[in-house]
């Protein structure tokens, strides 16, 4: 008996266990589903980031294979196709030849100095 001179009532306990069963329960519940939310949503970034990594590679296979048959960077056909108009010109004024022949000088200079920075 207790003090207050009344038998302790189970019905009140089993209704604390019962309460306490539920909630580890819905914890295991959640935390199973959190789980396979964290699991699936990882997966999926995973997905893009080969997928993305893939399509990077391939541009890179791209331009390795340009580079590969002689195209440049735009920069580069650009110097060199100047440089090929420069030098077709004909007998001009020398002052239009002077002027060609620094802009053909500047550009040897320039393209040199990229393709050391390219080599690094």
């Amino acid at each position: 008996m207790t003090p207050e001179g009344q038998e302790p009532s189970s019905t009140g306990s089993r209704r604390e266990i019962l309460g306490l069963k539920f909630m580890v329960y819905a914890a295991v519940i959640l935390l199973a589903g959190g789980y396979f939310y964290h699991y699936q949503a990882l997966r999926s970034a995973q997905d893009e980031f080969h997928r993305e990594i893939g399509k990077m590679q391939a541009q890179v296979d791209l331009l390795m294979k340009d580079r590969a048959r002689g195209y440049g960077h735009p920069l580069e056909e650009t110097l060199i196709g100047m440089k090929g108009a420069l030098s077709n010109l004909d007998q001009e004024s020398r002052e239009v030849q002077a002027l060609a022949e620094q802009v053909q000088q500047e550009s040897d200079e320039f393209l040199k100095a990229y393709k050391a920075e390219q080599k690094r």
